[in-house]
């Protein structure tokens, strides 16, 4: 939730809905998906959220959706200006060799 501005454009949501202090939440995926339910996409409210009275967490496309949005949309770097140990993992494996990492 650190990109706030690429997050919300994937959600369909305005920026204002992302709270400014990502770290602080106590159950991160369940403010992702009350976030979500508010979405102006029917899409993304169906794959982020659960349908009403199932006991399940997360929507059917919950695990999908956001593997699309980190690989196409997120933006580390700008995340990691907002979230401290997530800038702590960028520094760390900047400094780990490629190989290390399992990177050709």
């Amino acid at each position: 939730m650190g990109d706030a501005e690429s997050l919300s454009a994937f959600l369909g949501v305005r920026p204002a809905k992302i709270p400014s202090r990502p770290e602080a939440i106590v159950d991160p995926k369940r403010v992702l998906i009350d976030i979500a339910r508010e979405s102006r996409r029917r899409t993304v409210r169906e794959e982020f959220a659960p349908p009403p009275g199932s006991r399940v967490r997360v929507g059917p496309g919950y695990a999908a959706a956001l593997i699309a949005y980190a690989g196409e949309q997120w933006r580390p770097k700008v995340a990691a200006a907002k979230c401290e140990s997530l800038d702590r993992l960028r520094r760390y494996l900047s400094l780990v060799p490629k190989r290390e990492r399992g990177v050709p």
